[in-house]
């Protein structure tokens, strides 16, 4: 890995974006439980978002999740993701046909040294490295 700055911020970013399976090889999907298999179908129906029989079985995942409470067993990011879009749909939070855009990297074309803060000027420097430390707590 590089240097702490931007190229290890690039770096990690790609190790992050790599999918799990090109950097440990291929895994066996996990085997749905009861549960992941019950909600996957209340969001598959159709007009989940309006449906109020639908949020009567997600509604209290979906809580668990707004309120950052740890669920009772791990749930399928895929699964997280579409309920979350569901859930801002009914509350207005996403605009009905909004779309998300393809890609993040609105950055890549500014020079890495955008991310750098400027430097400190020669007289600055001085005066703060002959301030003494006063290392006492307020």
């Amino acid at each position: 890995m590089p240097p702490p700055g931007p190229e290890y911020y690039a770096a990690r970013r790609a190790l992050w974006l790599t999918p799990r399976g090109a950097r440990f090889g291929p895994q066996p999907p996990p085997v749905p439980t009861p549960t992941v298999q019950k909600l996957d179908k209340l969001l598959r129906s159709p007009d989940a978002v309006n449906s109020n029989e639908v949020w009567e079985g997600v509604g209290p995942v979906w809580k668990a999740i707004d309120a950052g409470q740890k669920l009772k067993q791990p749930l399928p990011m895929k699964l997280i993701i579409k309920l979350l879009h569901a859930a801002w749909l009914r509350d207005s939070t996403w605009p009905a046909g909004a779309e998300a855009p393809q890609t993040d990297d609105i950055m890549t074309d500014l020079p890495s040294s955008f991310f750098l803060p400027p430097p400190i000027k020669p007289a600055l420097k001085k005066q703060l490295q002959s301030t003494p430390k006063d290392n006492s707590v307020l």
